[in-house]
């Protein structure tokens, strides 16, 4: 028996849901277009689904499809196609840039940074050790003299 399904993609995932049966005693089973599994009533795959259970699921990407089975033994399945148009979603998420936007800048300003106490460093260390060569040939000069 085919069901209805709603998808819905948003920056933070795609939510895909059905309509609620009540029969909770079933086994559900959300399948992406790979014919690959990503979750069902026992497990989820923890890196593709944020949450799951008998009515909704929640992915970090989005799928153009994903196959939704309700198997209610010994009653008849009920299944669900649950569709989306991914390329929306894709161009809002650059419109709206990355929750990390903030981490190049930050690095390359550290970076700038410790180019800069490098240099500053071996200039230092240059000077004093110049000083050092001139201090003791002065002193040798002194001693010589004497």
């Amino acid at each position: 028996m085919e069901i209805n399904c709603s998808a819905t993609s948003t920056r933070d995932g795609t939510f895909y849901n059905v309509p609620d049966f009540g029969d909770h005693r079933c086994d559900y089973h959300w399948i992406n277009n790979s014919n690959q599994t990503v979750a069902n009533t026992d497990e989820k795959m923890d890196d593709l689904v944020v949450a799951s259970n008998i009515t909704s699921l929640q992915t970090h990407k989005c799928y153009e499809r994903m196959e939704y089975v309700l198997d209610c033994y010994p009653k008849a399945k009920k299944n669900a196609r649950c569709v989306t148009n991914c390329s929306q979603i894709a161009g809002v998420s650059r419109k709206l840039g990355t929750k990390y936007h903030w981490i190049a800048p930050v690095i390359s300003a550290a970076l700038c940074l410790l180019v800069v106490g490098i240099l500053c460093y071996r200039h230092l260390h240059l000077e004093v050790k110049e000083r050092n060569i001139h201090t003791s040939v002065d002193h040798i000069r002194v001693s010589a003299a004497r």
